[in-house]
């Protein structure tokens, strides 16, 4: 009589996680509504254009990829850098904006080919191949917080290698810290 009752006991159990595990996502993670596409009043669909994500975080049309003329060197060129130097990895960090944007690695190949380059992970923004690594922080109470254009400072001759860390100051406008 025991053996049945946890069988029973278990068969049930099973059956309530079973089906309760369906109703639980569906109510713990509802499905996104689809958004309604409306006609414009020429009848045809309103087109939209695929935007493209620009330095700051927001968006752009696709007309605007025209700007991105700059080349690499120049890029490159323009503004304060701390290099990156390792093994197998090498680049440079903008102090504008603390923004890893220039980052290779030279262990690897674009292709088979010997005479080939190394692979491009980043690319400054504004060059037609322009990738890169962001990160940001949000003020609380009013308090000022850095952003993509704050100009961060390094130590003279700073270098990022894996034996030498990198250390990256701001001074907030308010005098906190």
């Amino acid at each position: 009589m025991e053996k049945q009752r946890n069988i029973i006991l278990a068969v049930v159990l099973t059956a309530l996680v079973l089906f309760g595990w369906e109703a639980g996502v569906g109510y713990f993670y509802p499905q996104a509504k689809t958004p309604v596409q409306t006609v414009a009043a020429g009848g045809a669909e309103k087109a939209t254009s695929p935007t493209k994500p620009t330095r700051e975080g927001g968006l752009r049309d696709a007309a605007d990829v025209a700007l991105e003329t700059q080349d690499l060197k120049s890029a490159l060129a323009s503004g304060g850098r701390v290099p990156i130097a390792a093994p197998g990895l090498s680049g440079s960090i903008n102090l504008t904006g603390a923004i890893v944007d220039d980052l290779v690695l030279n262990r690897h190949r674009e292709t088979v080919e010997k005479n080939s380059g190394p692979v491009r992970i980043f690319s400054p923004a504004g060059t037609p191949a322009q990738q890169f690594a962001q990160v940001g922080w949000v003020g609380e109470g009013g308090v000022a917080a850095p952003n993509p254009t704050t100009v961060w400072t390094a130590q003279a001759g700073a270098k990022l290698t894996p034996t030498t860390p990198l250390t990256l100051t701001w001074a907030n406008p308010t005098g906190q810290s």
